[in-house]
């Protein structure tokens, strides 16, 4: 299953890189791709930050969340994304660690 990686960036310690890169080492032990917004280099805008992740976003058959609320809220923002997903499970969407909706691909 390919599972996108969601969580804050901005403002943190080493734009909390090192929790994205735990995280996806372990999904990856697990036989998944993590796709991965904490290997984008420094030196983009928000904008071309943005773009890249919503084109992670849309190759996702699931989001692993590294934040419950604040990611909740972002990905329910991306409208493009929400048309494309078949089932939210309710239970994991507001946990910390949890896969919060997956795609008819996956």
């Amino acid at each position: 299953m390919k599972i996108y990686i969601a969580g804050p960036m901005s403002g943190l310690v080493e734009f909390n890189r090192p929790a994205f890169m735990l995280t996806a080492a372990k999904l990856a032990g697990r036989g998944h791709v993590a796709l991965n917004p904490a290997i984008l280099p420094d030196g983009l805008s928000q904008a071309e930050y943005m773009d890249i992740c919503l084109a992670m976003l849309r190759c996702a058959d699931a989001i692993y969340m590294l934040e419950g609320d604040e990611v909740k809220s972002l990905i329910a923002g991306y409208d493009d994304i929400r048309e494309q997903r078949n089932s939210i499970l309710p239970e994991a969407a507001g946990k910390v660690g949890a896969i919060a909706w997956t795609t008819s691909s996956g």
